[in-house]
C-alpha cells in the first residue's frame, strides 16, 4: 500500500490509558513506519493541542470533548470536525468508541473513507451491555427485544429505542466496520459485505515471561489465580470469588485505579468486598488497584492461570493474549470474543456465571500450567500479534479507498 495519511480517532488518548488506547498505540506505531499517522482525540487541559511523538502527530481538539458521556452533543460538532479532517487532507479515517457518531458524519461530509471499530456497545444498546433485564444475553439490537425483555414501552422509552436505531443506521453507513470477534459481528443486522472480523493482538516485546518472585514476595503469594478487570457486574468477578472458596489457591484481583477510594462509590465493588467477608475467605483474596506495566507482567508471569470470568458479550479481552504472551494459560468464558482464538492446548473455555466450571477448569489447567503457557506464547507469536492485526487493517483501508470514489 502506498504512503497514505491515516487518522485514528478516539474519545480519549494519553494521558488516559486503557484497552482502546493500547489498540490505537500499537496500530499507530506499526503504521507510522510507512505512512503518515495522526491520532485525534479530545482536548485535555494542561496538555499540548498538537504533539509529535514517535513520528505520530497527536491532535487534542475541543469538538471531541465529552464524547464518551454526551455522544449526541458531540455529534452536533461534526461540521467543525469535518473542516479539521479536510485541513489534514486525510486519506482514511479509523474511528473508535463514542465519538464515532460525529466522526462518521464528518467523514461523510468531508468525502473521506471511514472505518468504524467496535470496542463496546455504548452506541448500539440502550443498556450498553446487550444483557436483557431477565439476565439473558441479547442477540442484537431490535425494537422487539427492547420491548419484550427490557421493558422499553413508554413514549420516552420509544424515543430512546428510535434514537438507538438512528445511531445504528449511521454506524452502518461506515465504509467498513471492524468487529474484533465473530460474536460481535453477529450483533449487526445490516448487510455483512461491509463487516470485517479482525482480532486484536498482543505486543510480544512488551508482554513476555519475567521473574515473578518479587511480586509474590511483596504480597506473600505462592499459587494464585489472577483476574484483571474493572469492578463492574459485567466482568463477573463475583464468580471468581465464589469459586476460589472451593480451591486450594489464592485469588489476586487487579481492578480499578484508586481501588479502595473508588469502591466506596462503587456499589459492585462494595458488594465484592462484602462477599469475601461473608464467605470468610479474606486470607485467600487479594484486591489490588491497576498496576504499572512492569508489575502487571510480573503478576501475569507468576499466576497459575489468568481467569476472564465475564458474563457479558466481551468484545474481545486483551488480557487473555497478554497472559499467553507471559507463558500463563487463560480460562475464559465462552461469551468473550477472544475465546474464538483459543483451544484446550493453551487454556480452557467455560460457561459464564458457572462456579463449578471455573473450579473444574482450574483443576484441569493447573497440572499442565507451564506446558500450556509455553504453547500459548508460541501461539500468539505465530497468530495473534499486533502486526497480524495491522496487516489486515491496512488491507481494509486499501479496499475502502479503492471502493470509494470520493478522492477521484
Amino acid at each position: 500500500m502506498y504512503c497514505v495519511r491515516i487518522a485514528l480517532v478516539a474519545d480519549s488518548y494519553y494521558p488516559y490509558i486503557g484497552g482502546i488506547q493500547r489498540y490505537i498505540d500499537e496500530l499507530a506505531n506499526i503504521f507510522s513506519e510507512r505512512h503518515e499517522v495522526h491520532i485525534i482525540t479530545q482536548y485535555v487541559p494542561g496538555y499540548s493541542e498538537t504533539e509529535l511523538r514517535n513520528n505520530i502527530t497527536i491532535h487534542r481538539i475541543k469538538p471531541l470533548v465529552n464524547a464518551e458521556t454526551a455522544p449526541l452533543s458531540v455529534l452536533r460538532n461534526y461540521p467543525q470536525l469535518s473542516e479539521y479532517f479536510r485541513e489534514l487532507n486525510l486519506d482514511i479515517i479509523h474511528t473508535n468508541n463514542h465519538c464515532s457518531l460525529s466522526v462518521i458524519k464528518a467523514a461523510k461530509a468531508s468525502k473521506i473513507p471511514v472505518i468504524y471499530c467496535v470496542h463496546g456497545y455504548g452506541l448500539l444498546c440502550p443498556k450498553h451491555s446487550f444483557i436483557r433485564n431477565n439476565g439473558t444475553l441479547c442477540d442484537g439490537f431490535s425494537s422487539f427485544a427492547c420491548f419484550r425483555f427490557c421493558n422499553y414501552r413508554t413514549i420516552h422509552d420509544l424515543l430512546i429505542v428510535n434514537d438507538y436505531r438512528k445511531r445504528n443506521k449511521l454506524i452502518k453507513s461506515s465504509d467498513y466496520i471492524i468487529a474484533p470477534s465473530k460474536q460481535v459481528s453477529q450483533l449487526f443486522e445490516a448487510e455483512k459485505n461491509n463487516l470485517s472480523v479482525i482480532y486484536h493482538g498482543v505486543n510480544t516485546k512488551r508482554f513476555f515471561p519475567v521473574r515473578s518472585e518479587p511480586f509474590k514476595q511483596k504480597y506473600d503469594l505462592d499459587e494464585y489465580i489472577l483476574v484483571v478487570a474493572r469492578l463492574i457486574p459485567e466482568k463477573g468477578v463475583e464468580y471468581a470469588i465464589r469459586a476460589i472458596k472451593e480451591m486450594n489457591s489464592k485469588l489476586v484481583i487487579i481492578g480499578d485505579y484508586d481501588l479502595f477510594q473508588r469502591t466506596q462509590r462503587n456499589p459492585y465493588g462494595n458488594k465484592l468486598f462484602r462477599l469475601v467477608k461473608s464467605l470468610g475467605i479474606q486470607h485467600k483474596v487479594l484486591f489490588l488497584q491497576f498496576q504499572d506495566h512492569c508489575e502487571l507482567i510480573k503478576a501475569l508471569s507468576g499466576a497459575s492461570a489468568t481467569l476472564i470470568p465475564s458474563v457479558w458479550r466481551e468484545p474481545f479481552g486483551l488480557i487473555a493474549l497478554e497472559s499467553l504472551a507471559c507463558e500463563t494459560p487463560a480460562i475464559i468464558t465462552q461469551v468473550c470474543g477472544v475465546a474464538e482464538t483459543f483451544d484446550d492446548t493453551v487454556g480452557r473455555i467455560i460457561k459464564e456465571g458457572a462456579i463449578e466450571s471455573i473450579v473444574d477448569a482450574f483443576h484441569k489447567v493447573f497440572p499442565n500450567s507451564k506446558e500450556m503457557g509455553k504453547r500459548g506464547r508460541i501461539k500468539v507469536e505465530n497468530e495473534l500479534t499486533w502486526n497480524h492485526a495491522a496487516v489486515k487493517t491496512l488491507s481494509l483501508y486499501e479496499r475502502a479507498s479503492n471502493q470509494n470514489s470520493y478522492k477521484a
